[in-house]
């Protein structure tokens, strides 16, 4: 009887899965400003102060331990409690005392008068010099900026913003009453809009390409589920990304979802070019979302594909931006039909209803990216393929003699050249559709090499039979073999039945780490005596082993019972490849499958 192996090559190491593509800018302090309750009081009378913080988007921040001083010092005592202060002026002062802030690199100051009868002095006269010179600087920026969410560009929001910070230090300069205190204080609030608006502004480079799901005019071809909520134009400049409207989101009910449908006017079906899908979302409460299951994408409709959690979100405007091969695990037949819809479903901390809808949320630049510069296409590969299985195809005769192929073998091998021609004739064939054709050709040859007929001597035993051998050579390095549109670069793609977790391969080795997989082998349950040969390592990433080392073979995908070892535990001492060799229990083959992990 023939004697059977099977051979595959695998290293167990600890590998690290990431997800999601997302870009979150923590608040930061961008000005102190210190206030006081009078700027003029009597000899021996005291002025309570105070400091405070703000960020670009003008939200009030703590001060983190602030330095107080008072210049000249001789006029009185300040008294320090945090962001407080209380300053009392001596009893024979007169004069003037600047009270001092610093936190950081962050400054700023306040001029006291003290006067030493019952009449304080007359307050100088109002000075709008340096407010004008911010309302001129921030009427620069808004004009000499575009509207945009690309390079050198500012959001919609950004410019409602600092034109609003504009119109009010115009509509104060009208105020009859006006103090310097009150302009000095609008020309700290317009400074802070100025900061907000250039932070803005994009300093990023543009995509290679992009193009945009346009939500104006198109509130109709975005949809959700009517007793989930609803969807509605949304109009309010500080909600808008781009363009005059965004989605809004009124959400009484969840998973409520927002969905982008192939009657968009600017629908495309072929996404190839494209590498990644993008969305901005401005959410008021960050804390409203799900802890695990925040924000998901989906495609087709009902397929998840990605989740990210809460704490990946802040307050305000976030961007998701997501890889469509690897993150999505799109392939390029899918992308060259996108059709349908995709989705983006929001999921709540606490279950929304109509008598207690859920925070704000808004949708707006929805759209598909190119971001990464490819290489020109190679078809090098191919062309060899389809050469070598010609000259193979005519330097072998159809017939039933030694050295001959049948004429089905023949038709099949012409009609695989065929569509490798096809493929090579295809000036729009990306480099996935070439390696894809190159796998095919690859296993036609082998299959028409395999009809040749051979003639045996009957008295001289063949060689060991082959049921299967997977060496993982043609898989690039890197991939994913759970990924669908890896397995097409594998030996045996139609092999693997289940897969546990990430398995990437690197210089045609499958790196298995804790995981476990499951094979199919075709033929194994007649197998008489079936042998395994597997060529494997343990290394722990470091140049060493991990410790006490198995590798459980089993007859199904399983974790536990019988069937997890039901081929034995065999100890994977070896830094270095070593073979290990053993033959199956035939009470166990009857499945078919072998399933492998380290343990």
């Amino acid at each position: 009887m023939l004697k059977k192996y099977i051979v595959f090559t695998a290293i167990l190491i600890a590998t690290l899965a990431l997800s999601g593509c997302f870009r979150s800018n923590k608040p930061t302090m961008d000005i102190i400003v210190v206030s006081a309750d009078t700027v003029s009081l009597k000899q021996g009378e005291t002025v309570n102060l105070e400091v405070k913080g703000f960020d670009k988007s003008n939200k009030e921040m703590k001060v983190s331990k602030p330095t107080w001083s008072a210049a000249p010092e001789n006029l009185g005592t300040l008294e320090v409690n945090g962001a407080k202060a209380v300053f009392t002026a001596n009893e024979d002062a007169e004069g003037k005392v600047a009270i001092s802030v610093t936190s950081g690199k962050l400054s700023d100051s306040i001029e006291i008068t003290i006067f030493k009868d019952e009449t304080p002095p007359e307050p100088d006269e109002p000075n709008l010099d340096e407010l004008d010179q911010e309302i001129a600087q921030a009427e620069s920026l808004l004009l000499n900026t575009e509207v945009g969410i690309y390079k050198d560009q500012a959001p919609r929001h950004a410019h409602h913003a600092l034109e609003t910070a504009v119109k009010e230090a115009e509509a104060l300069k009208d105020d009859d009453e006006l103090t310097q205190e009150d302009i000095d204080t609008a020309v700290a609030t317009l400074q802070q809009a100025i900061a907000a608006f250039n932070a803005n502004i994009v300093t990023e480079d543009d995509p290679i390409k992009a193009h945009t799901f346009v939500v104006d005019g198109n509130i109709s071809h975005f949809v959700t589920q009517s007793d989930k909520g609803t969807i509605e134009p949304n109009t309010d400049p500080r909600y808008i990304k781009t363009g005059t409207e965004s989605i809004y989101c009124n959400a009484i009910g969840e998973p409520f979802y927002v969905r982008v449908t192939d009657s968009h006017p600017n629908w495309i079906r072929d996404w190839r070019e494209y590498d990644h899908i993008a969305a901005w979302f401005w959410v008021e409460s960050a804390a409203s979302l799900h802890e695990d299951n925040a924000i998901q994408f989906g495609y087709p409709m009902n397929d998840i594909r990605v989740i990210y959690h809460r704490s990946e979100f802040q307050d305000g405007w976030n961007e998701v931006v997501l890889s469509l091969r690897d993150q999505l695990a799109l392939t390029d037949d899918e992308l060259s039909d996108m059709k349908g819809l995709f989705e983006f479903l929001v999921r709540y901390d606490q279950a929304p209803s109509s008598e207690n809808p859920a925070p704000p949320v808004y949708f707006d630049a929805i759209r598909v990216l190119k971001l990464v510069e490819t290489d020109p296409v190679d078809r090098s590969d191919l062309q060899n393929a389809v050469q070598t299985a010609t000259a193979l195809k005519e330097s072998t005769p159809i017939g039933t003699a030694s050295g001959q192929a049948p004429q089905a073998a023949h038709d099949a091998l012409y009609e695989a050249i065929d569509a490798a021609q096809a493929v090579l004739a295809n000036e729009t064939a990306g480099q996935a559709d070439i390696d894809s054709a190159v796998q095919a050709l690859q296993q036609a040859i082998a299959v028409f090499q395999a009809a040749i007929i051979v003639e045996t001597d009957p008295e001289i035993p063949p060689e060991e039979d082959v049921l299967f051998l997977e060496t993982f050579d043609n898989v690039p390095d890197g991939a994913n073999i759970r990924d669908a549109s890896v397995r097409s670069y594998l030996d045996n793609p139609d092999s693997i039945v289940n897969i546990s977790g990430t398995m990437s391969v690197n210089d045609g080795v499958l790196e298995v780490s804790s995981q476990r997989f499951a094979l199919l082998i075709p033929g194994l349950a007649d197998a008489v005596k079936p042998v395994l040969r597997v060529t494997i390592k343990n290394d722990n990433g470091s140049g060493g082993a991990v410790p006490n080392l198995k590798l459980a073979v089993g007859s199904a995908y399983s974790t536990g019972g019988t069937e997890f070892t039901a081929h034995g535990e065999y100890p994977i001492t070896n830094h270095e490849f070593q073979v290990l060799e053993f033959e199956l229990n035939r009470d166990y083959i009857s499945t078919g499958t072998l399933n492998f992990r380290g343990i």
